[in-house]
């Protein structure tokens, strides 16, 4: 199953093993070289569900960034 279609349908199981494969500080990393300094980061698994919370000047600042970022291959996590 891909990422995509694991949030599509709401499978939790997906995200939080893709966060458990990259770690919470590779994606705290990503998170704050995308500028993002305000925010609550948790660091536990919650994060890949959405438990973060910022404001929504920090998202856009986030996604303004994401859109910089060339992502290459592809990548699939099997139950």
């Amino acid at each position: 199953m891909t990422l995509a279609k694991a949030l599509e349908i709401s499978n939790n199981v997906i995200p939080v093993k893709l966060l458990q494969y990259v770690g919470i500080d590779a994606a705290e990393k990503v998170w704050r070289n995308a500028g993002i300094v305000g925010g609550d980061f948790p660091k536990n698994y919650t994060l890949a569900l959405g438990s973060i919370s910022t404001r929504p000047v920090d998202m856009a600042m986030f996604l303004c960034g994401a859109c910089k970022w060339r992502i290459s291959g592809t990548a699939s996590i099997y139950l």
